[in-house]
This record gives structure tokens, sequence and C-alpha cells, in this order.
């Protein structure tokens, strides 16, 4: 039986690397308009942009996807996601996928994957990871690694190389490393439940909101992605790299 979920992505104006960012050109659309594109490519029955900019908000007027505007003080897209479904009125059992605003590239079956595997494995939270490639470096902190239970828990997130090899056992290559993929899933009253906790010790260390719900000890569960997810969009270097990827997608 199919899932039945929507995407609400967070769409945020003011980066500080990559200052307005949602309406930066990838190959004649703004970026925003290609993350809605690959969310209307999944089975998601609505596609909804939570941003905090007009321009945003006019941008998308010609798309089939619904707008909502959010306050500019909130602090993070978790933050935004619970405005939108406390203003769209969504019932407290519907699940939500959070698709950043810096994903034009996001397979459409990941999308899928991550709802699916929220509603199969009864977790609080469900998200996605990939084997490091080769060429990865792991101690990137920028790439966030995770390490699982046996069926599929998170146990833990970090910017450090985790598990740290001891004893140098493992192999040369990284496929024993997993790397966490942004995108997540979870039910309404999970969502408002989130963004009233205060940010933990771990989440503060790390500056990882996901940790939160682990400190809490509450459960996310994590899936192997379906397909290869490339990277997102934070800086102008990432920007000319969507550019390439999407021009190599549409050949």
């Amino acid at each position: 039986m199919t899932t039945s979920f929507v995407v609400i992505i967070p769409a945020r104006w003011h980066s500080q690397r990559l200052p307005g960012k949602p309406l930066a050109d990838i190959c004649g659309e703004p970026m925003i308009q290609r993350v809605v594109e690959q969310a209307q490519k999944s089975k998601a029955s609505s596609t909804i942009v939570a941003t905090d900019h007009e321009a945003v908000f006019e941008v998308l007027q010609r798309s089939n996807c619904e707008t909502v505007m959010t306050s500019p003080s909130l602090q993070s897209g978790t933050d935004r996601l619970a405005a939108a479904a406390v203003s769209l009125s969504l019932d407290p059992e519907t699940i939500v996928v959070n698709l950043q605003g810096d994903e034009p590239l996001m397979p459409p079956e990941c999308i899928d994957q991550v709802a699916e595997g929220l509603a199969a494995s009864g977790a609080d939270m469900a998200t996605l990871a990939c084997r490091f490639e080769s060429s990865e470096t792991l101690s990137d902190p920028n790439s966030v690694k995770v390490v699982i239970t046996k069926s599929g828990r998170a146990l833990y997130f970090s910017r450090a190389t985790i598990p740290f090899d001891r004893d140098g056992l493992t192999p040369s290559n990284n496929s024993t490393y997993l790397r966490h993929i942004g995108l997540y899933a979870y039910r309404v009253k999970f969502l408002k439940e989130f963004v009233t906790w205060p940010t933990g010790e771990l989440e503060n260390i790390e500056k990882l909101e996901q940790l939160r719900a682990l400190q809490r000890g509450r459960s996310i569960h994590v899936l192997e992605a379906a397909s290869k997810v490339p990277p997102g969009v934070d800086t102008a270097d990432d920007l000319k790299r969507a550019r390439l990827n999407f021009q190599g997608v549409n050949k």
C-alpha cells in the first residue's frame, strides 16, 4: 500500500554563504523551482514551500505548489515546517517529508523512501544515509557520519569520524562508513513536539539538530538511500556543481 505524505520545503532567504539562495539560477530556473519539481515527481499528495520572503512567494505563484509565508525570526527549517503545519491545519498523523530548499537534485524515489520508511518502522523520525565514496574525505566535518543498530535505528550522528578505527583494521576504502543525508520524515504531532524542546547539549556541540531527538530518547530510523544523492547547495562552488549535475541529468 502506498504511504500518504506531504512534502514541505523550507526556503530561507538569508544565507550567510549564498545570499538569496532560493532564487539562485540553475539552468534557467530558480533553485527553489528546481527543488519543487523534484518533490512533485515523488508520490507526495502535495508539495508546500514554507518561506520567509515575498520574492520566493511571488516566483512560485506560477507553480502548482502551495506557498506559506512564515516568520523571518524562525531559527531553523524544522521550525518553519512546524509553523507551516499549523498554518495549514494538518492532521497530527500526517507524514511530512522535510526536503531542504537547497536540494535541487534530490531523487524523487528517495523522497518516497523516507516517507515509507517512517510508516513501516514505527520510529519517531526517519532519514537517509549512504556509503562514503572512495573520493570523499571522512574527516570533513561538513560530511556528517551516522552509526546505526542492526535494525536501522540511529545510535549517533557526528561531524567526527565514527566509528573510530583504533587499530586500523578496516579496509582502505570508505565503504564501512555511513554519510548522513539531510532528508527527514516525521508525523505532524512529533514535529510540533520537537520544536518546543530546548536545544540539547549534544546539539549545541555538534550543531546537528537531530541530536535533540536522540538525547531525549526518541527514535530515528535510518535507511540506505535507494539512489545516489548529489550534494546540496551551500556555497557558490556548490551552485556551480549543481548546474553541471543538472546539465548531466538532463542531457
